[in-house]
């Protein structure tokens, strides 16, 4: 079943930075305050899990634990969430090497987690050497139709990506090499159509993003100047998420890390004078370097998954099974948890929240960081405006 609601002209995005925030999260007097009372009730989703992932089949507002900006909240209610509808994204990632795991993988979640005519999901490629054709992207929330959409993805094509790392060492002349690294950070993304797609459907409460990544292309690389633009297109996207409450379940792609291109890794002391020694001496340091970058890279990843509420899976079995079992479970996993905090004076719309659970056998995944909709109108003109999905709300 395709969504009327949920069709798109890609031709026609703006940035997800500029949506209006009518439906971000409220600030307001408690329902069970007097009038007048400084007070705010709040709403938002958290999956619960045990040691093992498997999802935990109850849990009560007693052991649960919410702290916003610094306060204590006072639990109301917490309540099973499954139920909700969901909405979930789909991102592959071109490659040449695997691109036929991650569609066995796409495959397999969407026939777990989506149930036709209440879930919806799509599903589009980043990357690729060729641009992607379709100017429609539309929610579909039959698992069968869903399938032939995946099958059909072209390993060579796809949508432009928010992050494009390489390194590599050139030899020049007789010299070992020459390091050349290139970026591709920021510009309208696949990200910010995931954001757009989100928006056309409201009314969905759940919201995921499950997509798939290399640790090489989120590396800050070696220069100090671009680490920063990363770091901050990372930033961005973060926000962007927890804006909409989307947590990112990540599955890592692990391809072969580029090697050096250098004349040979043959070290003969004897070869130009002795200069055998420095050129092992300089490989290996080349290869630190070369594993520093892609460590790097694999933590902003990871960060991207923490901030958000998600989870990140660099297991290497047959069609990321360990990874789709894994999102699986946390997907059927979610709770509401409703809680009172004291009002907060501050006109700054970001919140940033800390859930503990009393039981130490319970995993908690909820996003760091939630952006208050009353907050954000009584802010500065030239601050931007924020925007979360109705899975966040503060009646």
């Amino acid at each position: 079943m395709k969504s009327v609601l949920g069709t798109i002209m890609l031709c026609c995005l703006t940035a997800a930075s500029q949506v209006p925030d009518k439906q971000a999260p409220t600030s307001s007097v408690s329902a069970t305050e007097p009038a007048g009372a400084p007070a705010r009730r709040v709403t938002l989703l958290l999956s619960a899990t045990d040691k093992g992932g498997a999802p935990i089949k109850d849990i009560s507002k007693d052991s649960i634990t919410v702290i916003d900006n610094d306060q204590v909240g006072q639990m109301v209610d917490v309540r099973n969430a499954n139920p909700l509808p969901m909405d979930v994204a789909i991102v592959l990632l071109a490659s040449k090497s695997n691109f036929g795991q991650q569609q066995n993988a796409a495959v397999e979640l969407i026939h777990k987690v989506i149930r036709p005519g209440i879930d919806k999901a799509f599903v589009v490629t980043a990357g690729g050497e060729k641009p992607w054709p379709n100017s429609r992207l539309e929610w579909q929330s039959d698992p069968a139709e869903l399938e032939k959409a995946i099958r059909a993805l072209d390993k060579n094509v796809g949508m432009s990506d928010a992050f494009g790392y390489s390194l590599t060492n050139e030899a020049v002349g007789n010299n070992r090499g020459m390091g050349l690294q290139t970026y591709n950070v920021g510009g309208f993304s696949v990200f910010d159509i995931v954001w757009k797609m989100m928006q056309s459907d409201p009314q969905a409460p759940r919201h995921a993003l499950v997509i798939f990544r290399n640790a090489w292309a989120h590396s800050p690389g070696l220069s100090g100047v671009y680490s920063k633009v990363v770091e901050a297109n990372h930033n961005r996207i973060i926000a962007q998420a927890q804006h909409f409450w989307v947590p990112l379940y990540v599955i890592g792609v692990e391809e072969p890390v580029p090697g050096t291109n250098v004349l040979s890794r043959s070290y003969n002391p004897m070869t130009s004078n002795g200069s055998g020694g420095a050129a092992r001496a300089y490989d290996e340091e080349w290869d630190k370097e070369r594993d520093r970058a892609y460590n790097a890279g694999r933590a902003n990843i990871e960060r991207m998954a923490a901030e958000t509420g998600g989870g990140v899976w660099w297991g290497a079995k047959k069609n990321y099974q360990d990874a789709t079992n894994a999102i699986a479970n946390l997907l059927q996993a979610t709770y509401a948890v409703t809680y009172i905090v004291p009002g907060d004076a501050s006109t700054s719309p970001e919140h940033v929240l800390q859930v503990r659970a009393g039981n130490q056998g319970i995993h908690l995944g909820v996003q760091k960081t939630y952006f208050s909709r009353q907050a954000a109108k009584q802010a500065p003109a030239s601050q931007p405006s924020v925007q979360a999905s109705p899975a966040a709300t503060a009646n």
